[in-house]
């Protein structure tokens, strides 16, 4: 990395003013001190939260007879179209993208009974098989076409939507807000570019051409001026903290392996060929809860769940795909699920739910939607 040297001598600095400053900035109000004068931080209530227990309803078919697995396919398949995408709406909706030879569509279900519960139809619009549907609220979604160049803004309240076609293909992308601002990266660029919707252009809102030999963006930390980016360059290559405010790029280089973000003020890293999952809390940056998973392989894939403290691991194993089910509250393996018939692509969790979306391949290379019901255990875990 060009002026690695200096970079790293603030790599320790910036980890502790920069990001961890950004995170904790909610942190030390969220603190509360009670009538004794005692402080309390708001991960002691955390820990001690106990799992909701529900009599869920799910539509569709129970795959190999486990109760706690559903194929709604079926259930949520139109004619004429092709489901393209689907994605976890609210707590027992799903939102589900299809494309037709004359046009495209959005539905939402409800996954308890089936009903649609509302349809945006998008008229003269095909969409590839490569398109990505993003729900980032009940009121505002976004599709990705055409490699990122093209963006289609979903108002689901009002059933409108509007078509951005970029001036520039990006590689990596962070949509803010409503979709009001985009920040993205492109192939062979150093630069950090904001497209702004209401001109349609777009500017470099940071160049690191003289930091870094590339840079993606990864997660956004703070309102849209501070970004988690993954950078290489010959010195260096990991993860990084980059500050619009500041114009400055500060290496994470005390946060060791893969790198994932869940939007708290909590950190978490992976290291290749150690089964484990580590913990940062902003209040103490040099030290690190590790947190046993069963297999190094399944640091490759983690997905922190916005349901209580829970995550979830997706491992290539020789019986099948395999996810697991962890549980941080507990410090226990929760669920399993062995998934033997099908090539799992993506999953996805419910908001304020215990229950994961799968989408996946099954032996005949069609597509399938699964709901994991991650309540019900099949067998005693732990």
């Amino acid at each position: 990395m060009k002026g690695v040297e200096n970079m790293k001598k603030k790599a320790i600095i910036c980890f502790l003013v920069g990001l961890m400053t950004v995170l904790a900035t909610g942190c030390n109000g969220n603190r509360t001190t009670n009538s004794n004068g005692e402080t309390k931080n708001p991960l002691d209530d955390f820990l001690d939260l106990d799992p909701v227990v529900t009599d869920r309803v799910i539509i569709g078919e129970a795959v190999n007879d486990i109760e706690s697995l559903f194929d709604i396919t079926g259930k949520i398949t139109e004619k004429e179209y092709d489901i393209i995408d689907s994605h976890p709406y609210s707590e027992d909706e799903i939102m589900v993208l299809y494309s037709g030879t004359s046009d495209s569509l959005i539905r939402i279900y409800n996954i308890g009974n089936g009903k649609v519960a509302k349809e945006i139809r998008l008229k003269d619009t095909i969409l590839s098989k490569d398109a990505d549907l993003n729900v980032v609220s009940e009121s505002f979604s976004y599709i990705v076409e055409h490699f990122g160049e093209k963006l289609i803004y979903v108002n689901v309240k009002v059933s409108e939507y509007t078509e951005v076609v970029m001036d520039k293909t990006p590689e990596s992308m962070l949509v803010v807000g409503e979709g009001d601002v985009v920040y993205y990266t492109i192939k062979d660029d150093c630069n950090i570019y904001q497209y702004v919707k209401d001109t349609g252009k777009s500017f470099s809102a940071f160049d690191a051409t003289d930091m870094v030999d590339s840079i993606s963006l990864k997660y956004m930390v703070s309102g849209g001026n501070t970004f988690i980016v993954n950078v290489s360059s010959e010195g260096y290559s990991g993860y990084a903290l980059v500050s619009l405010e500041n114009q400055e790029l500060e290496p994470l280089e005390i946060v060791e392996g893969e790198f994932y973000y869940d939007g708290s003020e909590y950190v978490y890293s992976a290291v290749e060929n150690i089964a484990a999952l580590y913990i940062y809390d902003p209040m103490t940056p040099r030290l690190k809860t590790e947190f046993r998973l069963d297999q190094p392989e399944e640091t490759r894939d983690v997905r922190l769940c916005r349901y209580s403290t829970c995550f979830l691991t997706l491992c290539k194993e020789t019986s099948g795909d395999k996810l697991r089910f962890y549980n941080l509250t507990e410090g226990v393996l929760e669920n399993v699920l062995e998934l033997s018939q099908f090539e799992t692509k993506e999953t996805h969790d419910f908001p304020d739910s215990p229950i994961v979306m799968i989408s996946c391949l099954d032996r005949d290379g069609a597509k399938k939607v699964l709901i994991w019901n991650t309540e019900i255990i099949e067998k005693i875990i732990e």
